[in-house]
């Protein structure tokens, strides 16, 4: 760990190493940053155009998250309460608390009042839908320029800037009508990174509170940068750790931006009723415990630096303070250090979460599907590499930087093992090890032979998901689908013609759940998400059971449709579990004589009555 620090008298002061010089004039256009953010958003524009036609002509949604937070945010515009996160349409009547908040509400129910102003309500909201992520967008590019600028100097933000925009981050969390928490997180995250990096300098201590506050309202939003997060903690204690008081001040604002900022967070996202609750899958009290308890610890820490004048008292001071934070998490919440999904009913986590690609680890990804797998995980062990490798060539104030770079992406690789979802965070971070990559060999070429001037562009095709895509040979031949295309069963205009019947308790697969809440006024029995425990289940076993089951579960649950496309790829998973099952024989046209046919126009759907 003696490589966070460069000895300079006494003190052992941190000296910048310059950035690299990468034969680019001051006054070059892929030097600037504003020209190279508006090159980004207009490379990234131009990825998302066809998703942007789809959401202004159809509403279509990127995906169910997108679909349900329209659910959620009419609900509030509507005038559910701040506080009041239920699902009421969802596995009717008791609803299903969503585990979101409404942090990310504000900003889109603005943007659709802005619009109204001009444009019919349906109009309004498909344009903040467009919109949305768009800003996002620039948020998010202006954050890879400001990054990459600490890491590889002004000569290295474009080719980070065109990384980041064919990454999967970009490309799947950013184009219009993404406007779940995903983009939002991962635009947190890399500023989170570039204020971590600017307290590393001693001269800028004060802006770990700016990543201390930043933590907080990433848990606030969702909890999917815990792990960053902790790696972000455990930088800054290392770096106090070995530096000790050069990096005192940074270690207090951090400590004392992080506690505060939970608690403002805390009160104005959870209602006093649920100050107690058990809950470890958002924002709760066990994270405020966590964040209070272990900022309150830095400050500690960083007070008692004069007198921890070595190496070893800090490291065990640390040390203790580390136990302190576990110790009270695991006093007052202690279920929140098992398995996070220990809470999902065991049916539906072996047959349904089990097969969400996103929730899988990416070990068996790569085993089902490499073709798949190859593209996410390859950049970002990269991407880790030549982060290490920076690291090792810098010295000083850079190294120091790099060697936390490094960190947060290894977390991002090990998070992506555990679940493929991780990769989109940590896709945008593995850039800087590309860009680091490139300036360095743009300086080996520069003063050879000018043929060689292509190395450095071929040489970041690794870190290009589409580029491993093209080069991977697909073996697998390609079956005709035998119901239809999959993609039909989540068309808008499938489901809005659903919207012609009474309003109704539909019964459906558990992926189209979101769309029949967002694209019709019915409720929805089943729907993807953890929390709905009971409606999930109830879906499960009627698809799975013989229909003589079905047919009495259905009664029970007061359902009056059920809807099916036969060609969905969620029917796969229960047909394979149980050939004999009811799902199989709805597929292949066998309906029990207590299904009506109801004639719905304009859908892939089967729709029956349930009599």
């Amino acid at each position: 760990m003696t490589a966070l620090a460069q000895a300079n008298g006494s003190r052992g002061s941190v000296v910048a190493a310059p950035a690299p010089d990468t034969g680019a004039p001051s006054g070059s256009l892929f030097a600037s940053a504003p020209a190279v953010l508006l090159i980004g958003l207009c490379l990234g524009f131009a990825l998302s155009w066809p998703k942007l036609v789809a959401v202004w002509q159809s509403g279509a949604f990127g995906d169910t998250d997108d679909a349900m937070h329209v659910v959620q945010l009419r609900a509030w515009l509507a005038g559910q309460s701040w506080f009041d996160l239920t699902a009421y349409r969802l596995d009717p009547p008791q609803g299903v608390a969503m585990h979101w908040t409404r942090v990310l509400d504000v900003p889109m129910a603005l943007l659709i009042k802005l619009f109204a102003l001009v444009a019919a309500p349906e109009a309004a909201e498909r344009l903040m839908r467009i919109v949305y992520p768009l800003l996002l967008q620039v948020a998010f590019l202006a954050g890879i320029i400001w990054v990459a600028r600490k890491l590889v100097g002004a000569g290295g933000i474009a080719v980070a800037t065109v990384l980041a925009c064919f990454s999967i981050a970009l490309m799947a969390e950013f184009p219009a009508g993404r406007i779940n928490h995903h983009n939002a997180q991962i635009t947190l995250l890399i500023f989170m990174l570039g204020a971590t990096l600017d307290a590393f300098d001693p001269e800028r201590a004060s802006r770990a509170a700016l990543a201390g506050a930043l933590a907080a309202l990433s848990l606030a939003i969702s909890i999917e940068n815990l792990p960053f997060i902790m790696v972000m903690a455990a930088v800054v204690g290392v770096a106090w750790i070995v530096r000790g008081r050069d990096m005192a001040r940074a270690l207090a604002w951090f400590g004392g931006s992080l506690a505060a900022a939970a608690l403002a967070a805390f009160l104005a996202t959870i209602p006093p009723q649920r100050y107690a609750a058990n809950v470890c899958d958002a924002f709760s009290g066990a994270h405020l415990i966590a964040l209070v308890v272990g900022g309150i610890g830095f400050l500690v820490l960083a007070a008692a630096t004069r007198r921890l004048p070595g190496t070893a008292a800090r490291l065990l001071a640390a040390a203790l303070a580390g136990a302190l934070v576990l110790a009270a998490v695991a006093l007052s919440f202690p279920d929140c250090l098992k398995d996070p999904h220990s809470a999902v009913d065991p049916l539906a986590r072996e047959v349904w979460l089990g097969n969400v690609k996103q929730a899988r680890p990416l070990s068996i990804l790569l085993r089902a599907q490499p073709l798949v797998a190859v593209p996410i995980i390859a950049p970002l062990i990269f991407g880790l590499i030549f982060a290490g490798g920076a690291a090792w060539r810098e010295e000083g104030l850079s190294r120091t930087r790099w060697l936390a770079v490094a960190a947060f992406m290894a977390i991002g690789v090990v998070g992506a093992f555990w679940e493929v979802r991780v990769a989109a965070s940590a896709a945008p971070l593995a850039v800087f090890g590309g860009a680091w990559l490139f300036t360095r060999a743009l300086c080996w070429v520069s003063p050879r032979a000018r043929a060689l001037v292509v190395l450095p562009p071929l040489m970041m095709l690794p870190f290009v998901p589409l580029a491993w895509a093209v080069a991977l040979p697909d073996t697998a031949a390609a079956e005709p689908p035998k119901y239809g295309d999959p993609q039909a069963c989540f068309a808008s205009s499938g489901f809005t013609a659903l919207d012609s019947l009474p309003p109704s308790l539909v019964f459906a697969p558990i992926d189209a759940g979101s769309y029949i809440l967002a694209f019709t006024h019915h409720s929805a029995v089943g729907a993807p998400y953890h929390r709905n425990n009971r409606g999930n289940r109830l879906t499960l076993e009627v698809l799975l059971g013989d229909a003589a089951k079905a047919h009495d579960l259905l009664r029970a649950s007061g359902a009056r449709y059920l809807a099916l496309c036969p060609a969905a790829d969620e029917l796969d998973i229960y047909t394979d579990r149980a050939p004999a099952g009811f799902a199989a024989a709805l597929r292949d046209g066998s309906v029990p004589s207590w299904l009506q046919p109801v004639d719905v126009r304009g859908t892939p759907y089967k729709v029956y009555e349930i009599r």
